[in-house]
């Protein structure tokens, strides 16, 4: 149905030649293609474009962990626990309600009544993530997992804030140009993530099968530096905001006139 839709949304009118038509259909698509790039890439206020850039790969880190785990998930909880598929279905269940119920609670409570900022919940969130990751392997009973399940309530927070900081970084008309550049890089992650945890599954299902749960823990790592590396940019252009605002004086009669940059005049009548 996506491709349906998306072949409909770029069919050219066959009017005339059809060569003229298909040739300015293919320069069409190019022509997107860059602006997309040129969006992302394009020099912006303070280090917005770094931070941009620096989220987009995020991606790979947040998403990658959830993808690669299930794609080999259901191999492992059947090697040790003796799983069927309908077991599994249950466990799967839990997982996607503690996601689907946790992290609009937890990015409500942490940002409208706790006022954190976004960068560091992504921080708080992928720390926490790691946690049941570094669990799961050493689980001995089947129950004890539906226990670690709960404690995956936010596992979806990171990738959250992350599309949040994202769209206040940009303007309006740039949004569809740049949520284009973050779908096309999670098209991307399964195409990497899944073979990988595959391959990783092969080679240690004999040795210790829950290797790709550590790995999910070593590859969250780089998301907790972008999210830190993020939140000082951000800070830092904040505090440059605030201790080099831009104000003239000039003086008319007795009063001086104080213009400051992005706020409202003020008069200051001096004493005498």
């Amino acid at each position: 149905m996506n491709v349906l839709g998306l072949v409909s949304l770029l069919r050219v009118k066959e009017s005339g030649d059809r060569k003229k038509a298909k040739h300015s259909e293919r320069c069409f698509k190019f022509h997107d293609v860059l602006q997309t790039f040129y969006t992302i890439t394009r020099r912006r206020q303070g280090y917005h474009r770094c931070c941009i850039i620096l989220l987009g790969l995020s991606i790979f880190f947040l998403l990658g962990p959830f993808l690669g785990e299930y794609s080999v998930l259901y191999l492992f909880v059947r090697m040790k626990f003796g799983w069927t598929a309908e077991t599994f279905g249950y466990f799967a269940g839990v997982k996607m309600i503690v996601l689907f119920f946790g992290t609009p609670v937890i990015v409500r409570i942490l940002s409208l009544y706790l006022k954190v900022s976004d960068a560091c919940i992504g921080i708080l969130a992928c720390i926490l993530q790691m946690i049941p990751s570094l669990i799961y392997p050493f689980v001995q009973e089947g129950w004890i997992m539906y226990i670690v399940a709960l404690t995956e309530v936010t596992h979806g927070t990171a990738f959250t804030v992350q599309k949040a900081i994202v769209t206040k970084l940009v303007s309006k008309e740039e949004m569809g140009q740049v949520n284009s550049f973050m779908c096309f890089t999670e098209a991307l992650v399964p195409i990497v993530m899944i073979p990988l945890y595959n391959l990783l599954y092969q080679n240690t299902i004999h040795k210790f099968p829950g290797a790709f749960f550590l790995f999910n823990a070593a590859i969250t790592v780089p998301a907790v530096g972008i999210f830190i590396v993020v939140y000082f940019l951000l800070k830092e252009k904040q505090s440059l905001d605030i201790t080099n605002p831009e104000i003239s004086f000039r003086k008319e009669g007795d009063n001086i006139q104080c213009n400051e940059t992005g706020s409202t005049s003020i008069r200051v009548k001096p004493l005498k």
